[in-house]
């Protein structure tokens, strides 16, 4: 924002110069705000979406465990089951240790 001489001097020149000035300022203000509120929700809405479909991994994952139990395959289920598991204790283990401090 210009100091208050130069507004004086802007009103002088242009009548209502410093008015416009003040209008554009609040314009951006808002613009900003706007664009700010809309990359929040495009953030929160792409950490939902990862969340669904690592959820779905990590079922259909145990799911293809589990049926390897019923084909009586313990070794696959062991590797099928513990490559879904422990992908995902790592993933909110990593999330509580990089977590900032407020």
């Amino acid at each position: 924002m210009p100091p208050p001489a130069a507004l004086d001097e802007f009103n002088r020149i242009v009548p209502g110069g410093a008015e416009r000035i003040f209008a554009q300022f609040e314009a951006e203000g808002a613009h900003r705000r706007e664009m700010e509120r809309r990359e929040s929700k495009f953030v929160v809405r792409d950490v939902h979406i990862g969340q669904l479909l690592a959820g779905l991994f990590a079922l259909s994952g145990l799911g293809v465990s589990a049926l390897a139990i019923f084909f009586d395959q313990p070794w696959a289920a062991t590797v099928i089951g513990s490559g879904t598991i422990a992908p995902i204790v790592y993933a909110f283990l990593r999330q509580t240790w990089t977590k900032p401090t407020e």
